[in-house]
């Protein structure tokens, strides 16, 4: 009986050394404030954007648990990702030996990494930038960046950085003139600029809206086809609908969508009625696009007065979209690498459980939940 018990203790207290590992592994990167902002005043003011990441090796974990969040980096950076083949070795060494945050930031397609390393960690780098033609500059205060051009590593004038209250941060980043205060949870991802306005109902319609529907789509690589215009898009009981009230569909685009040809059917007074690669399509003729795949969602759409970045969107329904997308992409003109593109994010977007954001020029709320 002593043995039974002794062995049932044993167990119970691996089980509980095995958990607390794994809460401890998987645990969200968090670092004062104040760490990171120091980090943030050495990146040069000129840069489009700027990330500071606390705890970068803890960072990389929660990411490789939560790949979607990646897409808020694309979305606002597009094009660096160019030079990141060259600079991953060097960036992932960095964030490796760093001692406190990682700080990356970028200028058009052009990268750039610091972070405080031990001397020992400095003259590794050194080494290893040296192979990869990568331009290395010691800094003030112990740090040490790099960059995929050396006209980032300017030290003549260092970013502004916001004033915060004392606390933590799991990154803090910069997109143009706005600062963004991220917090990582074990399930879910916050980001709030300036004065963050309310979020959309969590149980209301799938629906985004867009003053630049080509920028929001930017994480997709989509095709220049895809315009910088005004857009709502609705998604409810298995339908969706679209506007884009500056935009009119080419006659290339008008022929793939209704390639099956008008249909008759009951529509909404105006609407036509088309069949083709999408499948049955109502539509109402005139300035813009409003087309949709039930008669019904035509009249909820807005014609004008698009000037607000907000949305909702469910992971599994935004996933199927992208399969279906990534089908009708497929047979238009210039649209392969946009359906190759939808295809491998569908199954990561089933991941997610909703994504909610809302931007106005006072602040800005991000919420990603899982």
């Amino acid at each position: 009986m002593r043995r039974a018990a002794t062995s049932l203790a044993l167990l119970l207290a691996l089980a509980t050394a095995v958990v607390v590992a794994w809460l401890w592994w998987t645990a969200p990167p968090s670092d004062e404030a104040e760490r990171l902002v120091a980090v943030a005043a050495a990146v040069p003011a000129d840069a489009d954007g700027v990330l500071v990441v606390a705890r970068p090796v803890r960072a990389a974990r929660w990411l490789g648990a939560h790949p979607q969040a990646l897409a808020l980096l694309k979305i606002a950076a597009p094009h660096a990702d160019r030079r990141l083949p060259k600079m991953r070795a060097l960036v992932a060494a960095m964030a490796g030996q760093a001692d406190g945050p990682l700080a990356i930031w970028w200028r058009g397609p052009e990268l750039g990494a610091a972070a405080q390393v031990g001397d020992a960690s400095t003259r590794a780098l050194e080494r290893l930038a040296a192979l990869e033609g990568v331009a290395l500059r010691k800094r003030t205060g112990g740090l040490v960046a790099v960059a995929s051009d050396p006209a980032l590593l300017d030290e003549s004038a260092g970013a502004p950085v916001p004033r915060l209250e004392p606390g933590t941060l799991s990154a803090l980043a910069r997109v143009g003139a706005r600062w963004w205060l991220v917090r990582a949870g074990r399930s879910r991802l916050e980001l709030r600029a300036g004065s963050p306005p309310a979020l959309p109902d969590p149980t209301g319609p799938a629906a985004v809206s867009t003053p630049d529907l080509a920028a929001l789509a930017a994480a997709a690589d989509p095709p220049e086809w895809v315009p910088h215009a005004p857009a709502v898009v609705l998604a409810e009981g298995g339908g969706w609908a679209l506007a884009l009230p500056d935009t009119a569909l080419s006659r290339e685009v008008q022929r793939v969508l209704r390639a099956g040809g008008d249909a008759p059917a009951e529509a909404p007074e105006g609407a036509r009625h088309w069949r083709g690669l999408l499948g049955d399509l109502w539509v109402l003729p005139g300035a813009g696009v409003a087309i949709a795949s039930r008669p019904e969602l035509l009249e909820r759409l807005p014609r004008a007065g698009i000037t607000e970045d907000s949305g909702l969107v469910r992971g599994p329904d935004l996933a199927r979209a992208c399969s279906t997308l990534a089908e009708a992409a497929d047979g238009v003109p210039g649209g392969t690498a946009l359906a190759r593109t939808l295809a491998r994010v569908a199954p990561l977007l089933a991941a997610l459980r909703t994504a909610r954001w809302r931007l106005t020029p006072a602040g800005g709320s991000i919420l990603l939940e899982w």
